[in-house]
């Protein structure tokens, strides 16, 4: 992961230093900002990386915060059925309980219908509990167990430099691939954002929102991750639904995208649910970002 940010950063100062102190070198150089596309390319052809897929475990990926699992801290049941979602287990000071390796403890949330009308939350805080106190998702439960996901990170990283030019690119942008493992509890299960990183020509930071992905496993009631906002630059997941042994794909689009030359794309995913099978570059972005082939 820092070996990634570090070559991102390196090279686009590269880049910046570079067509500088040429241009200062010989008074006869066009600037940079005066460079042809085929200019450029002549400079800044090395410059460039075809996407590449990895998969990061714990130990190398960003750590799991409270809204990573696969718990939105709501639970709810219609027509009686019955619903599960996870919530972090806290403790008396409102922080993530984490078992022997470090993991941080959730608890399944069952909630079966008739209570409340037939809609339930499980959003309300509880004090003095068997000690512990949770801010929005209290792990008391109707029938429900102890469940603790496993995070692990996919990550995609992409460059080009080669044109002296920011792309712009919006659609479908990478369709990840999963299997719902045989025995993944029913739940919503979020493949959320983790440290990503965009950048665009000027060597400019390009901050983007992220709303997760949702994979409604089993008899759950699916819930929503949010939706872009016209004009705000935005990687979005969609929500699907599948059953345990299903392959399932999970996509993320791009949306008001206002020029790029570099990224870092992080998704988590629970994998004690959900097992990674493949990821490829989304029809619309296809044209601009080739994806690296061994």
């Amino acid at each position: 992961m820092k070996s990634l940010h570090s070559r991102m950063i390196a090279c686009l100062l590269i880049c910046a230093v570079g067509v500088t102190c040429g241009a200062c070198g010989n008074s006869t150089k066009k600037e940079e900002s005066s460079l042809t596309p085929e200019e450029a390319s002549s400079l800044y052809s090395d410059m460039k990386q075809d996407m590449k897929f990895t998969i990061l475990d714990n130990s190398t990926g960003s750590a799991m915060s409270a809204t990573d699992a696969t718990e939105s801290g709501n639970a709810s049941s219609n027509g009686g059925q019955t619903a599960t979602s996870y919530v972090v287990v806290t403790d008396a000071a409102g922080e993530p309980v984490t078992d022997a390796n470090g993991e941080t403890v959730t608890e399944a949330v069952v909630v079966e219908s008739g209570s409340n009308g037939g809609n339930s939350s499980s959003g309300n805080t509880s004090n003095g509990s068997d000690g512990n106190s949770s801010n929005g998702g209290n792990s008391s439960t109707n029938g429900g167990s102890s469940y603790t996901p496993s995070m692990k990170t996919f990550q995609g990283y992409w460059m080009d430099m080669s044109l002296g030019e920011d792309y712009v690119f919006n659609g479908d942008f990478i369709d990840i691939t999963f299997r719902v493992k045989d025995d993944a509890p029913d739940g919503n299960y979020e493949v959320s954002g983790g440290s990503c990183d965009f950048a665009n020509y000027a060597a400019k930071s390009v901050k983007a929102d992220f709303i997760p992905a949702c994979i409604t496993v089993g008899d759950a009631t699916p819930e929503s991750t949010g939706s872009a906002q016209s004009g705000t630059f935005t990687i979005s997941g969609d929500s699907v639904q599948a059953k345990q042994g299903d392959e399932v794909t999970v996509r993320f689009s791009i949306s008001d995208n206002p020029g790029l030359v570099a990224l870092i794309f992080q998704a988590r995913f629970d994998s004690n649910a959900l097992e990674y099978v493949s990821a490829v570059v989304g029809d619309d972005c296809s044209d601009i970002i080739s994806l690296e082939t061994n």
